[in-house]
């Protein structure tokens, strides 16, 4: 499906109470630092991929290792087994919402939200009018002269061997269950940002993230 096609029904924010009431009434944004995701032990929030560029999945032929004391010594790895190679480039902020969108129902009519959500937060704010949402982003953006970009993520396989180009909208195979649109601003002081574009209260609502997760969501075609 073409990403243009791919309509966006309602947005939903996992995560603490506090900060998704912060969302609801202020319009609070938390950006956060690509080198943050690297770092996680939570398997929903880590990604070793987060900020790179490219990835190189290759056979290395021999490893050569040098010590002061034991002296040099050569380690020839099994063959078959690929290494990894990761350039990173933390150009960019990111900030990033579970989508209902067209794109959601490719394969089936019904949708049932992972529970693995779960893990970021105990609420759940559900945005039911997801471009009046995006454009007052925008507008906030553009009154305050800050570079952004805004798409759907695409799951690619990190995997493969060969070479591999990112960018700020790739990620995992292994998150595509979290259904992601992004926002990215650049990066320009190597720290999280925090804004307040102006409170949504008046089309979203703020939930139990249980509540959520037991919703069944159906398509109906025409």
């Amino acid at each position: 499906m073409n990403k243009l096609d791919n309509k966006i029904f309602c947005f939903i924010k996992f995560g603490p109470e506090e900060h998704l009431l912060n969302l609801r009434d202020y319009g609070e944004l938390y950006f956060n630092v690509p080198k943050n995701f690297n770092n996680y032990n939570n398997l929903q929030r880590g990604d070793l991929y987060e900020g790179s560029e490219w990835i190189l999945n290759t056979e290395f032929s021999k490893i050569e290792v040098e010590h002061p004391s034991i002296g040099r010594f050569k380690i020839i790895p099994n063959k078959g087994d690929l290494g990894r190679l990761i350039q990173y480039n933390y150009t960019y902020l990111s900030y990033s919402l579970y989508t209902i969108s067209t794109y959601t129902f490719a394969e089936s009519l019904q949708h049932q939200i992972d529970d693995s959500l779960l893990q970021f937060g105990d609420s759940a704010l559900l945005i039911k009018e997801p471009y009046k949402f995006l454009n007052k982003i925008s507008r906030y953006f553009i009154q305050h002269g800050i570079q952004f970009k805004m798409n759907f993520v695409k799951y690619i396989d990190f995997t493969k061997k060969g070479k591999i180009n990112t960018n700020p909208f790739n990620k995992k195979l292994d998150h595509s269950h979290q259904m992601e649109f992004r926002i990215i601003i650049k990066n320009l002081n190597n720290a999280p940002e925090k804004m307040r574009v102006g409170g949504i209260h008046d089309y979203s609502s703020l939930l139990e993230s249980k509540s959520i997760i037991e919703m069944k969501w159906l398509a109906q075609k025409k």
